[in-house]
């Protein structure tokens, strides 16, 4: 049954990547290439669109809890129920991050969307984008065909907790 649900999730983001888009001007004005003090942060992974005219966006029913460790060149995503981890590079202008396979703890269950994700994140090169009027942080893959949204997580000040 969990290779049944694993190859579903795949499936469901391969079709909904299916479709190529042309090349993205990735050097418009209002983005910026991620800085190394804001990539060494907590996000939230909350959607998922296609790059084509119109493409569909996928709202994640409880956004994706992921933290980016510098020192470690390791990413953590929180799914529904499991833990995932992985390791990742950057292309030579930093511009580009790839991942490795994700290793995930083996608790029941996780959404077709979650499980998805981890497979498709592995696949290529992504581009990545700080959109500066919103603060998201942007993973985009061409050949998927699919743009990835992340935002900032709220840091909790020391000092007001109870």
């Amino acid at each position: 049954m969990h290779h049944f649900l694993s190859l579903s999730a795949l499936f469901l983001l391969l079709s909904f990547g299916a479709c190529k888009t042309n090349q993205t001007n990735m050097n418009n004005k209002n983005n910026e290439t991620p800085s190394r003090a804001l990539l060494d942060h907590q996000w939230e992974i909350y959607k998922a669109v296609e790059l084509k005219e119109n493409g569909s966006e996928l709202k994640y029913q409880q956004p994706y809890k992921v933290s980016l460790d510098l020192e470690a060149t390791s990413m953590s995503i929180k799914l529904e129920a499991n833990s995932c981890h992985t390791t990742y590079t950057f292309n030579a202008d930093k511009t580009g991050i790839s991942f490795t396979p994700f290793r995930c703890t083996k608790m029941c269950c996780d959404s077709k969307e979650g499980t998805g994700l981890t497979m498709l994140l592995p696949s290529e090169i992504w581009q990545m984008e700080l959109v500066s009027e919103s603060g998201d942080l942007t993973l985009m893959n061409s050949n998927a065909g699919i743009k990835i949204y992340m935002r900032k997580m709220p840091q909790i000040d020391e000092n007001f907790k109870n």
